[in-house]
């Protein structure tokens, strides 16, 4: 599992370089008061970014197995580990309940 947390890595990287020009490319081509040329070569722009900017390809991933299903997002962590982190008393804030 751990082979896919650097390409997962890539992918967030690749959408943060992009996200601010894609935003503000579809801005101008949803503009109506732009000439349609224009706008016209900005879709293709648009297009030849590719679609491994999209927010869409990233996966949510534990930091310390890099298991991608289970994964809280707020703590980062997969089930198992979270389980395990809080049976310890590591995550701060969280308490095991007992009726």
């Amino acid at each position: 599992m751990l082979y896919q947390v650097p390409s997962d890595k890539r992918k967030r990287k690749l959408f943060n370089q992009y996200e601010f020009k894609k935003l503000c490319m579809k801005v101008l081509i949803n503009d109506q008061r732009i000439n349609i040329r224009l706008r016209t070569a900005l879709r293709v722009e648009l297009d030849k970014i590719g679609k491994r900017s999209n927010i869409g390809k990233i996966r949510n991933r534990c930091v310390i197995s890099g298991r991608g299903r289970g994964v809280y997002r707020v703590f980062g962590l997969d089930r198992f580990n979270f389980k395990k982190l809080a049976n310890l008393g590591k995550l701060i804030g969280i308490e095991k309940t007992g009726w």
